[in-house]
C-alpha cells in the first residue's frame, strides 16, 4: 500500500490525540473501549492539543505544501522544533490533569454542588465507597468470622470482588483482636457476607459526647 503525504500527515496529526488517549485509560476503572469511544478521545484530544499549542506558540502542521517557481507543488517538512516538542507536552500532560479530575471526581463533585445531578463519575458504588471511604473496615464472612483492618487494595468492580486487607487483625467473640501476624490478607468476595466501614477515633469520640 501506498501511503502518500497526505496520509502521513493526517496520522502524524492524530497522534496527539492517540497518544492522550492511550494515556486517559489508565485513570478509567473501564477494562474495555469500543471504537467510537476510542475515535471521540482521539479527535477531541487532538483538537484541545492543538488548541493550547496555538494559545501558548503557534501550532504548525508537520508537513506543508509548497508552490514551487514552475508551478509544481512540493512538501516541506516542519523544522519548528519548539512547535513539535510543545505538541508532544501537552499531549502528555493534557490527560493527566484530566484523568486527576475524572479520578478524584472533581468534575461531578461541582455537578453535585449546583444539584445539577447526584452522580459521581464512577461506575459502582463498589468503587465509590472504597474510592471515597478512607477508613479501616472489619469484614463479616459468611462462617461467622470477623476480620479487621486497612483496605489496601481493592478490585474496580464487584464483579471481581477481591480485597486485600492489611494490618488485618481477627476478631473473636468475645471482641477481642488477635494479630494475625502478616503484612495482610487477600479475600474473595466469595466468602464475604458484609464489610463494614469503622468510625474514625474522632467520629467515635463526637459520638460518646452526644
Amino acid at each position: 500500500m501506498k501511503v502518500t503525504f497526505e496520509t502521513l500527515n493526517l496520522l502524524l496529526l492524530l497522534f496527539p490525540g492517540l497518544l492522550s488517549s492511550r494515556i486517559i485509560q489508565v485513570f478509567r476503572r473501564r477494562k474495555s473501549q469500543d471504537h467510537v469511544d476510542m475515535l471521540f478521545d482521539v479527535l477531541i484530544f487532538s483538537f484541545l492539543t492543538y488548541v493550547f499549542v496555538e494559545i501558548f506558540y503557534k501550532w504548525e502542521p508537520i508537513f506543508s505544501v509548497s508552490k514551487n517557481t514552475d508551478g509544481t507543488f512540493k512538501y516541506v517538512a516542519n523544522s519548528n522544533y519548539c512547535s513539535i516538542g510543545l505538541t508532544l507536552v501537552v499531549s502528555v500532560l493534557l490527560p493527566v490533569v484530566v484523568g486527576a479530575v475524572i479520578h478524584h471526581d472533581l468534575h461531578m463533585r461541582l455537578l453535585r454542588l449546583l444539584r445539577v445531578t447526584n452522580r459521581t463519575s464512577r461506575e459502582t458504588a463498589w468503587d465509590d465507597v472504597f474510592t471515597s471511604l478512607n477508613r479501616y473496615v472489619t469484614v463479616h464472612f459468611k462462617n461467622g468470622n470477623r476480620l479487621t483492618g486497612w483496605p489496601m487494595y481493592y478490585s474496580n468492580t464487584p464483579d471481581e470482588g477481591y480485597l486485600y486487607v492489611h494490618d488485618a487483625a481477627w476478631i473473636d467473640n468475645d471482641g477481642n483482636y488477635i494479630e494475625s501476624n502478616s503484612h495482610g490478607i487477600l479475600i474473595n468476595k466469595e466468602e464475604v457476607q458484609f464489610i463494614e466501614f469503622m468510625l474514625t477515633n474522632a467520629e467515635r469520640s463526637q459520638s460518646n459526647e452526644q
